[in-house]
């Protein structure tokens, strides 16, 4: 994703194919993924998932209307985040994420002692805990149908193959 980010950010060509295409929606670009500010780490995963239709559009874009390194770079990148393993650690991260991220704003809050710190930390513990013992099937099902969608954004092809009570993806 910062590779990504970094391959639109460099060029105003590209910044520009990019906003063109994302113009009607809620995020207007994407975001970096900083190594050292963990709410906006939270934030480039949520919008790069928020945008990820638009950004297999821009790539296809570009593919055809740029030459050499530029068309080659959109292609290799387009090819990596339509594979499943990226669409599903992408989907699965953003669904983690976005439950850690109130935590993660809370943390960096200049007003709160270690027990107000300590309290949103249980409560993110509470609710990854109450997904896995209550709603497992539930939130798996949200975050297999979140892959099913983008999987057919990119054109690829999902079998869920069940055995005993366990899912696989192909």
């Amino acid at each position: 994703m910062k590779e990504i980010y970094n391959y639109f950010n460099s060029s105003s060509k590209r910044t520009f194919y990019l906003k063109e295409i994302i113009n009607n929606s809620k995020k207007t670009k994407l975001a970096n993924v900083c190594d050292t500010r963990w709410v906006e780490r939270h934030d480039a995963v949520i919008t790069f998932r928020e945008l990820y239709p638009f950004i297999i559009n821009c790539f296809e874009i570009i593919i055809e209307k740029e030459t050499g390194k530029s068309r080659t770079l959109a292609f290799n990148y387009l090819k990596n985040i339509q594979c499943c393993s990226f669409i599903i650690s992408l989907c699965t991260l953003k669904k983690c994420l976005s439950i850690t991220l109130p935590a993660a704003a809370g943390l960096q809050a200049p007003g709160n002692d270690i027990m107000d710190c300590k309290q949103l930390v249980d409560d993110v513990l509470l609710m990854f805990k109450q997904m896995r013992d209550e709603k497992l099937d539930e939130e798996f099902g949200e975050i297999l149908d979140n892959v099913k969608q983008l999987c057919e954004l990119s054109g690829r092809r999902i079998v869920l193959i069940k055995r005993s009570n366990v899912q696989s993806i192909k």
